[in-house]
């Protein structure tokens, strides 16, 4: 079911986009509806729950949440942190070591960076964008988390 993580967040690269730049519009309120979000809330862990909650058919592997911090303390209490991630795997990006702000998948892995998929981002790298986006990210900076296979 991990192999289906890419394929299944790669399909909405390109077209969810919010409505008027508020976290709003109709494919990001139904994706924020999956973690009991709203209108106007940040949406990049809701984005990875709702793809996790696809591909592994209703059964997540991770918890499905609206918070990058509840992902990392999920990940740190059942030792799901890796530093060589895999596509598939979740990625964190984090202010302090305690402290994530954005989320999405791991598509690619080189040696110093890998590429993203991600939502409530922009071709900038956003952490409050507007959309889904394929993108790259150097690895400092950012925590993994293993997504079972």
């Amino acid at each position: 079911m991990k192999a289906l993580v890419v394929p299944t967040a790669e399909q909405f690269v390109g077209w969810v986009r919010e409505a008027s730049g508020a976290n709003d519009g109709r494919w990001v309120e139904a994706i924020q509806r999956v973690t009991g979000n709203k209108r106007g809330d940040p949406w990049c862990a809701s984005f990875v729950s709702f793809v996790l909650d696809v591909a592994f058919r209703g059964r997540a592997p991770l918890p499905t949440t609206a918070s990058c911090d509840v992902l990392l303390a999920h990940a740190r209490k059942h030792n799901l942190l890796v530093k060589d991630p895999e596509p598939g795997d979740v990625f964190l990006v984090l202010r302090t070591p305690d402290d994530a702000i954005h989320t999405g998948f791991v598509s690619r892995v080189a040696e110093q960076a890998v590429g993203t998929i991600e939502g409530n981002t922009n071709s900038g790298g956003s952490r409050d964008g507007w959309g889904v986006f394929a993108r790259e990210r150097r690895r400092p900076g950012l925590a993994f988390i293993r997504v079972a296979p």
